[in-house]
């Protein structure tokens, strides 16, 4: 029954209105004359745990058509899922893991989006998640594969807190119900690691990387890819941090062993080769991460394809860079085109595409283009304002970038309102949100001792 709950939501409503329509012939035929009782007991288990959307009604309707008999057969039904579940899904899980090469992968839940069925996903799967939880209890595989899908959902609708809490009893689920050590219970641990990651709990996503990545090392040899993949993850870590030379090492590690393992071409090892030259990038060492950068971006879009998102995540990276070596019109290019890409593919509401929205609001700012600036600027604050609330690092850094445009252009008092607004917002003291807080305070600054002037 597991894999019937790793497949698209609408297979299990198709396999129950088929179910229904086997049994409608039977009318109010009593459940001791019945020939293929099993069938009954199947339909009636949906129903239990609303399996497919199945309503909650006809609980009552049959207890009353299958008696003591036929209740005491559910009963069983129930039992043997609760029993034989974890069993079942432990088997299924590959000892190996496979290098899929260049051939792109989707999951469920991007799926979803691209039919634009995320919301009647979401509903049906709280649906099926209530049954569940009344049928079977809280803790179950079933309930796990429901909660990695909702985490997945409410991921890419850029609801960040729920996908971290949805993901949370995902990983709870699966230590108890697999293990620790269970290559499931592993994956949903790094998957938590990236969504505490995107909402800035850098503390906390470390705690979790470098749990799985110690797992990992007990199960697996060194050149294992899950581990490698988990290193690499853990240097890009380090590198939101401000850990660059650490970064750096891991990240090298993995380049090497990928090259050894892969070859120079693979897109593990190009992915490698994309995080190595983050490393690169935050200490300043700017040709070196171009000439990085440049290298994967061209391969990317030979073997993956210029739409790929690998291929526009790294033409993002090299478009920074462009920035920092003084080629503002090719970085401006590249920013226009990568924010066009992740809208036509991935929607407004994506961190990527507003993370997008942010950096051409930041260049068309260094370039002095205030209005176009403020333009990008103002839709990046709104958008991360609604998803990810208005305390979120990325949304203060959006509120600092439309606060200067605000001063540039003499709106000073919605200038100092919005850069105090804000500070006060400003909580914790990492690394982003205090180079925000100290650029929010020089716009104060400028205003109060009356160095700024207003639009005449």
């Amino acid at each position: 029954m597991s894999d019937l709950y790793r497949a698209d939501y609408r297979v299990r409503s198709n396999i129950l209105a088929c179910m229904e329509d086997r049994i409608k012939h039977l009318g109010g035929t009593p459940y001791s004359e019945i020939p293929a009782k099993s069938d009954m007991i199947q339909l009636a288990l949906c129903h239990q745990i609303r399996f497919g959307g199945a309503t909650t009604g006809g609980d009552k309707l049959f207890s009353d058509w299958l008696g003591k008999e036929g209740m005491k057969d559910l009963q069983n039904s129930l039992e043997k899922c609760r029993n034989l579940l974890p069993k079942e899904f432990k088997t299924a899980i590959p000892k190996q893991s496979v290098i899929s090469g260049t051939f792109p992968s989707i999951s469920l839940a991007e799926q979803y989006q691209i039919q634009g069925l995320l919301q009647a996903a979401e509903n049906r799967l709280k649906e099926e998640k209530e049954g569940l939880a009344k049928g079977l209890g809280s803790k179950n595989i079933l309930m796990l594969l429901v909660e990695v899908d909702l985490g997945s959902i409410s991921k890419l609708q850029g609801r960040l807190k729920r996908a971290e809490f949805f993901t949370k009893r995902a990983a709870e689920i699966s230590s108890e119900v697999l293990g620790l050590k269970n290559p499931t219970t592993l994956r949903i641990l790094g998957n938590l690691a990236t969504i505490c990651w995107e909402n800035k709990k850098f503390a906390e996503a470390q705690i979790y990387l470098e749990t799985q990545i110690g797992i990992q090392k007990e199960l697996f040899q060194t050149d294992d890819q899950r581990l490698l993949d988990s290193i690499d993850s853990l240097g890009s870590l380090y590198n939101d941090q401000g850990k660059w030379q650490e970064a750096e090492k891991l990240h090298l590690e993995v380049v090497e062993a990928r090259e050894r393992l892969l070859g120079a071409d693979h897109p593990d090892t190009l992915t490698a080769k994309a995080n190595l030259s983050c490393a690169y990038f935050n200490q300043g060492k700017w040709s070196t991460s171009e000439e990085l950068d440049a290298m994967v971006w061209k391969k990317r879009e030979d073997i993956l394809g210029i739409d790929h998102p690998d291929t526009i995540s790294v033409k993002s990276s090299l478009a920074q860079t462009y920035k920092y070596v003084g080629k503002w019109p090719e970085a401006l290019k590249m920013e226009e085109e990568v924010l066009e890409a992740r809208q036509k593919r991935l929607g407004d509401l994506h961190p990527s595409t507003l993370l997008s929205m942010a950096n051409l609001a930041q260049t068309h700012s260094n370039l002095g283009r205030w209005d176009d600036a403020n333009k990008y600027g103002e839709e990046a604050m709104n958008l991360r304002e609604k998803i990810k609330g208005l305390d979120h690092p990325d949304t203060l850094a959006s509120k600092e970038i439309v606060a200067r445009c605000y001063l540039k252009q003499g709106r000073l008092t919605e200038a100092i309102n919005l850069a105090k607004e804000a500070r006060n917002l400003v909580k914790s003291e990492t690394q982003a949100t205090k180079k925000t807080g100290e650029r929010l305070d020089a716009i104060i600054e400028e205003i109060m001792t009356g160095k700024a002037s207003l639009k005449e």
